[in-house]
Formats: structure tokens, sequence, C-alpha cells
């Protein structure tokens, strides 16, 4: 059934379990080229972090950020997985006023990460006065 109401904008979540192991110029090129693949547009490069360091201690894992024209897109990895599920995973989240063309970004991230499962939601933005 078609939504009769404006789209403002949409959230993607997407949960990977992978085989590959992750560096932090991996990380970098893929949330450089993220943006493209969804349609969307680059604005500044790619902020990644990895863990533990000296200001973070408790986590593992490497941690990214793009900002894009039309908002933004994060992911974290955590390569010994979580305690419910002991293998690599990864979450990424891209947030954007603009359709995203998800088919695209699946394929793309099947083939840098050497997906295992890949899951997927999707959560378009709603104006509370229309609701």
């Amino acid at each position: 059934m078609a939504s009769n109401k404006p789209f403002l904008g949409e959230d993607i979540s997407i949960n990977i379990a992978h085989t590959r192991q992750l560096t932090e110029n991996l990380c970098y090129h893929f949330l450089k080229r993220l943006p493209e693949e969804a349609g969307l547009t680059s604005y500044g490069s790619p902020i990644i972090h990895a863990f533990p360091n000296k200001h973070v201690l408790t986590e593992n894992g490497i941690s990214g950020l793009q900002m894009m024209v039309e908002s933004h897109a994060g992911f974290h990895d955590w390569p010994g997985g979580r305690p419910s599920c002991l293998k690599p995973y990864t979450h990424i989240t891209i947030s954007s006023c603009s359709p995203i063309n998800i088919d695209r970004v699946l394929a793309f991230i099947e083939e840098i990460f050497v997906t295992t499962e890949i899951t997927w939601d999707r959560m378009l933005w709603r104006n509370p006065e229309n609701e």
C-alpha cells in the first residue's frame, strides 16, 4: 500500500557477520566509496578510529563516520564478535534525507566484507505533525 505522506528521509540499519579481517585503511576506503554506492554525496573525508587506543581501552575494533550532503553514515566493527555472536560482526547505519539505493549498498558490502550473513532494516523519517 502506497503512503500519501511525503518522503522526509530514511535510516538504514545493516548487521553483518563476515570473514574479512578489517584494517583502518580498508574501512577508510569503504566509507569513502559508500555514499556513491548509496546514490548520495560525500562531504569531507571519513573519520576512522581503531580501539583500543590511548583514550579508550575498553573497546575493541574499528569505528568510522562519513558525513554526506544528505546526512551521514557510520559503522563499528567488532573483530572478535559480540557476547551473543563470537564471530566478526559489523553494524552500519546510513541516514539520509534522500532515498538510499539499498541494492547497490548491499552488493558493495558483500564485496568488501566477504559476508556470511547480512540483515537490514529501513525506518522512514516521519514528521509528528503529520501523524
